[in-house]
Protein backbone atom coordinates (compact mmCIF):
# COMPACT_ATOMS: atom_id res chain seq x y z
CA UNK A 1 0.00 0.00 0.00
CA UNK A 2 1.23 3.68 -1.13
CA UNK A 3 1.22 6.73 0.63
CA UNK A 4 -1.87 7.80 -0.98
CA UNK A 5 -3.40 4.58 -0.68
CA UNK A 6 -2.50 4.99 3.12
CA UNK A 7 -4.10 8.69 3.37
CA UNK A 8 -7.88 7.05 1.54
CA UNK A 9 -7.67 4.43 3.67
CA UNK A 10 -7.60 6.67 6.87
CA UNK A 11 -10.78 9.27 5.35
CA UNK A 12 -13.27 6.22 5.15
CA UNK A 13 -14.32 6.95 7.99
CA UNK A 14 -14.92 10.87 7.33
CA UNK A 15 -17.00 9.68 4.13
CA UNK A 16 -20.53 10.15 3.62
CA UNK A 17 -22.29 8.94 0.48
CA UNK A 18 -25.87 10.47 -0.42
CA UNK A 19 -27.87 9.30 -2.89
CA UNK A 20 -29.13 13.30 -3.73
CA UNK A 21 -28.65 15.42 -6.78
CA UNK A 22 -26.36 18.50 -5.27
CA UNK A 23 -28.85 21.55 -6.35
CA UNK A 24 -27.05 24.19 -8.17
CA UNK A 25 -25.31 26.74 -5.84
CA UNK A 26 -25.84 30.78 -6.34
CA UNK A 27 -22.33 32.77 -8.19
CA UNK A 28 -19.39 31.93 -6.00
CA UNK A 29 -18.20 34.95 -3.45
CA UNK A 30 -14.99 36.33 -2.40
CA UNK A 31 -15.95 36.42 1.27
CA UNK A 32 -17.28 33.98 3.55
CA UNK A 33 -15.83 30.52 4.37
CA UNK A 34 -17.32 28.37 0.86
CA UNK A 35 -15.05 27.82 -1.91
CA UNK A 36 -16.23 25.86 -5.08
CA UNK A 37 -13.84 23.99 -6.59
CA UNK A 38 -14.62 22.42 -10.41
CA UNK A 39 -11.52 20.09 -9.91
CA UNK A 40 -8.01 20.58 -9.00
CA UNK A 41 -5.15 18.44 -9.17
CA UNK A 42 -1.95 17.96 -11.30
CA UNK A 43 -2.41 17.98 -15.30
CA UNK A 44 -1.27 14.80 -16.43
CA UNK A 45 2.20 15.89 -17.41
CA UNK A 46 2.97 16.97 -13.68
CA UNK A 47 2.04 13.80 -12.81
CA UNK A 48 4.19 11.71 -15.51
CA UNK A 49 6.61 14.10 -15.01
CA UNK A 50 7.08 13.97 -11.41
CA UNK A 51 9.73 10.80 -11.69
CA UNK A 52 11.67 12.78 -15.01
CA UNK A 53 12.23 16.25 -13.99
CA UNK A 54 12.56 18.61 -11.29
CA UNK A 55 10.39 21.87 -12.79
CA UNK A 56 7.15 19.28 -12.39
CA UNK A 57 7.71 18.90 -8.38
CA UNK A 58 7.86 22.68 -8.09
CA UNK A 59 4.57 23.53 -9.99
CA UNK A 60 2.80 21.01 -7.73
CA UNK A 61 4.01 22.87 -4.85
CA UNK A 62 3.15 25.73 -5.89
CA UNK A 63 -0.26 24.84 -7.07
CA UNK A 64 -0.55 23.62 -3.60
CA UNK A 65 0.50 26.08 -1.67
CA UNK A 66 -1.45 28.89 -3.76
CA UNK A 67 -4.51 26.25 -2.16
CA UNK A 68 -2.96 26.55 1.10
CA UNK A 69 -2.63 30.06 1.04
CA UNK A 70 -6.71 30.59 -0.31
CA UNK A 71 -7.60 28.03 2.22
CA UNK A 72 -6.26 29.66 4.73
CA UNK A 73 -8.19 32.82 3.96
CA UNK A 74 -10.83 30.87 3.63
CA UNK A 75 -10.66 29.16 7.07
CA UNK A 76 -10.45 33.18 8.23
CA UNK A 77 -13.32 34.13 7.06
CA UNK A 78 -14.99 31.11 8.72
CA UNK A 79 -13.40 31.89 11.90
CA UNK A 80 -11.95 28.38 11.84
CA UNK A 81 -14.15 26.66 9.86
CA UNK A 82 -14.21 26.35 5.95
CA UNK A 83 -16.79 24.28 3.29
CA UNK A 84 -15.03 23.38 0.05
CA UNK A 85 -17.40 22.21 -2.37
CA UNK A 86 -15.74 20.21 -5.94
CA UNK A 87 -17.31 19.73 -8.99
CA UNK A 88 -19.41 22.91 -8.85
CA UNK A 89 -18.15 26.13 -11.31
CA UNK A 90 -17.96 29.25 -9.66
CA UNK A 91 -21.16 30.52 -11.59
CA UNK A 92 -22.48 27.59 -8.98
CA UNK A 93 -23.11 24.72 -11.77
CA UNK A 94 -23.34 21.40 -9.76
CA UNK A 95 -21.78 19.74 -12.51
CA UNK A 96 -20.09 17.13 -11.22
CA UNK A 97 -16.56 15.27 -12.10
CA UNK A 98 -15.00 11.41 -12.38
CA UNK A 99 -14.88 9.79 -9.43
CA UNK A 100 -11.08 9.42 -10.26
CA UNK A 101 -11.05 13.59 -11.11
CA UNK A 102 -12.78 13.63 -7.48
CA UNK A 103 -10.17 11.18 -5.80
CA UNK A 104 -7.09 12.89 -7.40
CA UNK A 105 -9.07 16.41 -6.40
CA UNK A 106 -9.78 15.49 -2.42
CA UNK A 107 -6.30 14.39 -1.82
CA UNK A 108 -5.01 17.61 -2.81
CA UNK A 109 -7.58 18.91 -1.11
CA UNK A 110 -5.52 17.55 2.18
CA UNK A 111 -2.24 17.96 1.46
CA UNK A 112 -3.08 22.04 1.16
CA UNK A 113 -4.65 21.40 4.25
CA UNK A 114 -1.94 19.71 5.94
CA UNK A 115 0.01 22.72 4.40
CA UNK A 116 -1.87 25.35 7.08
CA UNK A 117 -2.14 22.34 9.95
CA UNK A 118 -6.05 22.36 9.04
CA UNK A 119 -8.25 18.90 9.57
CA UNK A 120 -10.65 17.14 7.14
CA UNK A 121 -13.57 16.64 9.23
CA UNK A 122 -15.95 15.44 6.89
CA UNK A 123 -17.06 14.44 3.03
CA UNK A 124 -20.16 14.21 1.83
CA UNK A 125 -20.22 13.07 -2.06
CA UNK A 126 -23.59 13.44 -3.84
CA UNK A 127 -24.67 12.92 -7.34
CA UNK A 128 -23.88 15.73 -9.80
CA UNK A 129 -25.05 16.85 -13.22
CA UNK A 130 -22.72 14.41 -14.95
CA UNK A 131 -20.34 12.97 -11.84
CA UNK A 132 -19.99 13.46 -8.46
CA UNK A 133 -19.81 16.49 -6.20
CA UNK A 134 -18.08 16.41 -2.68
CA UNK A 135 -18.50 18.76 0.05
CA UNK A 136 -15.27 18.98 2.07
CA UNK A 137 -15.75 20.60 5.92
CA UNK A 138 -12.25 21.83 7.18
CA UNK A 139 -11.44 23.29 10.45
CA UNK A 140 -8.51 24.99 11.96
CA UNK A 141 -7.38 26.24 15.10
CA UNK A 142 -7.91 30.21 14.64
CA UNK A 143 -7.66 32.98 16.75
CA UNK A 144 -9.12 36.27 15.98
CA UNK A 145 -6.61 39.44 16.72
CA UNK A 146 -8.46 42.67 17.59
Amino acid sequence: MDIIDSIWNDLSNKIEVIDKIFPDQPNEIEEGNKEYKWKIFPTKEEIEGIFQRQEYNRNIDLKCNKLASQMNYRLCEGDGSAVYILGVRDEGTALGISKFEMYKTILFIISAANIIDAQVNKIRLYRGIQGSVATIRISSEYEKTI
